[in-house]
Parts: C-alpha cells; structure tokens; sequence
C-alpha cells in the first residue's frame, strides 16, 4: 500500500465507518464472521484494521500477526496494535466466555504448579449453574476460589 497511498477521500471513508468508545475506535461497518471489521477498498475486501496498520506503517511482515492490546476485534486504534508472532498472539489470547476463561486460568495454574491434571482441582466439567439458587458469578467466583485456593 505505501506506493499507492491512499486519498483524504478514502482516509475519510474509513473513519467515517468509526466511533470512539472507552480509548477504543471501534469499526462500525462490516464485519466478518470471527468479529474483525472489513473495509472495500480498491476493488477489494480488507481487514478494518490491517488497512490502519498498513496505511500508516507499511505491509505487515509475512512471520507477523497484529494483536490487540485492547482485546476488541473492531478495535482500529493504531495504538491498540502491535506486530507479533502468531505464537505470542496466541499465548496472549483472552477467551470470551467466561467458563472458557475459567479453564484457561486452571490451565495457567497447572502449568505454574508442574501439575498438568491430577493435582487436585475441582474438575471444571461437573460445574452446573442453577439460576434459581446461584447466580454465574457466585458459582464461577466459587470455583476460581476452589482452584487456587
């Protein structure tokens, strides 16, 4: 991209397609299944938030990834983005649900004791969450307590 830059035009297009929320700019248009923003540029579909890195900084080296700071796939804030390996975007993944976050957590812990299974944590699997008698938060908050403590 940076033989070709873009124009003002096509710059204002793109962040037109924004909004500013929590130190986040956040695209607004289009998006693909896995929650990334896509942009038409040129003839061609694009990622929201490799067009930012790319008009800006350049191409993207071939044995890098742009990870998120912040977390938020719709996140075009260049100071969100950084390139990394695929190996450390990965270590660095947060899972969004809940319950997958809690065993990712356990997992960290069995790493850190030396432990992996058969240390003596709850197994995850039997977790049930009644909403009549217990709300998500108490019995994850229960659990999470269980397995560290």
């Amino acid at each position: 991209m940076p033989d070709n830059p873009p124009t003002p035009r096509e710059i204002e297009r793109f962040f037109a397609k924004t909004e500013e929320s929590g130190g986040c700019t956040l695209w607004t248009g289009g998006t693909d299944g896995t929650g990334y923003g896509h942009f038409w540029f040129r003839g061609h579909v694009v990622s929201a938030h490799r067009w930012v890195w790319e008009t800006i900084n350049g191409p993207i080296p071939p044995n890098a990834v742009l990870h998120h700071h912040c977390h938020n796939r719709r996140c075009v804030n260049i100071e969100h983005l950084q390139l990394v390996t695929q190996q450390e975007n990965l270590q660095d993944k947060v899972p969004r649900d809940p319950l997958a976050r809690l065993k990712a957590l356990e997992r960290r812990v069995e790493l850190l004791d030396g432990n992996i299974g058969g240390n003596g944590h709850k197994p995850l699997k039997n977790l049930r969450t009644k909403p009549a008698d217990k709300t998500l938060g108490q019995t994850l908050g229960q659990t999470l307590g269980e397995t560290l403590g």
